[in-house]
């Protein structure tokens, strides 16, 4: 059975009638802390979790990329191409077919630039790329028969090479893409295999 009193008789009552609910001063600083070091302990693995998982998505749509060149390049028997850059921050590419009036480059212009990986791009850096320089730019071109060549571009002659990617401002975790015969052997690695 329950007691309800009027609160001026509830003042008069001794404390030790009174209900005592609620935390201590000590006990809520406790929680506190202990949220604290839980937060610290899997902070740094959240973050290494997500880079991971970003590097991740980047190789998928760097390999899927040349793929889809090396497709339409053997799809409509002309040459396509694979371009890469830095542009404000983000990591950009571009899948594109050759024509007439550009036979040599990367068009900087073109309007089908994208995100590599969405918003993520913001978040990558290429580290490391051996791929042809064509206008300043990493590219890898697919001739019609699906293979890869060098020709109007700086650097590697057979059009063969590899595109690293890593978080931006880190070293590791490390994803890579290789073009690694003129036949267009297309492969991904990841860590130490891509050096």
């Amino acid at each position: 059975m329950t007691l309800i009193l009027p609160r001026q008789q509830l003042c008069q009552l001794p404390s030790s009638k009174l209900s005592t609910t609620g935390f201590t001063l000590i006990e809520s600083l406790t929680v506190v802390v202990i949220l604290g070091i839980l937060a610290a302990i899997v902070a740094p693995t959240w973050k290494t979790l997500l880079d991971r998982q970003h590097v991740n998505a980047a190789q998928r749509e760097i390999l899927a990329s040349f793929r889809e060149a090396q497709f339409n390049a053997q799809r409509d028997l002309r040459d396509w191409q694979v371009c890469f850059r830095t542009q404000n921050g983000r990591v950009e590419t571009l899948v594109h077919a050759q024509t007439q009036s550009d036979p040599i480059g990367c068009p900087t212009n073109d309007p089908r630039w994208r995100p590599l990986a969405g918003e993520i791009s913001r978040n990558l850096q290429i580290t490391n790329a051996t791929l042809p320089i064509r206008n300043g730019y990493p590219s890898s071109r697919f001739l019609f028969n699906g293979r890869v060549t060098g020709a109007g571009a700086t650097g590697s002659s057979l059009g063969t090479g590899r595109i690293v990617i890593t978080p931006k401002g880190q070293v590791a975790p490390k994803r890579c893409v290789f073009i690694s015969t003129i036949l267009g052997t297309i492969r991904s690695a990841k860590g130490e295999q891509c050096n």
